[in-house]
């Protein structure tokens, strides 16, 4: 429905208004708020983000260089590619579940052990590298 505003000599021009609701269901005058995936609570929504893998890793993600997966922190993150990609978490985390020594994991190019480690919160649009050490001589 448009509301109109009155003009001068007859002519209407349509008003600038939002009639839809903006999230979830609803009409204009009572809309219900989206509701958050389910087992979440309303704060904790999971987000896509790109995990970008250097080699020898890449050969385990099936050669793909960057892969979208949804998780709202690094350790969440490394869970959910081993459930993709069998036998990530043993070449990136040790016994512990701590990164391993010689892998680096940056999000958007800050290394997680500057900031929270594992527990590093993830967003919508983060980029998520693991880099494994290399040695050469």
């Amino acid at each position: 429905m448009r509301d109109w505003k009155p003009m001068t000599a007859g002519v209407r021009e349509p008003l600038l208004a939002i009639t839809a609701p903006v999230h979830g269901e609803g009409d204009r005058d009572n809309p219900k708020p989206a509701s958050p995936p389910e087992n979440l609570g309303s704060h904790h929504t999971i987000m896509p983000i790109k995990v970008r893998v250097q080699e020898p890793l890449r050969r385990l993600l099936e050669n793909q260089q960057v892969v979208e997966i949804n998780s709202r922190t690094v350790i969440e993150a490394i869970e959910e590619l081993q459930r993709h990609y069998p036998g990530v978490r043993d070449r990136v985390l040790d016994e512990t579940g701590a990164v391993r020594g010689f892998v680096n994991i940056y999000v958007n190019e800050e290394n997680i052990r500057f900031l929270q480690d594992e527990q590093t919160p993830l967003k919508d649009g983060d980029e998520l590298s693991i880099v494994p050490a290399s040695s050469g001589g």
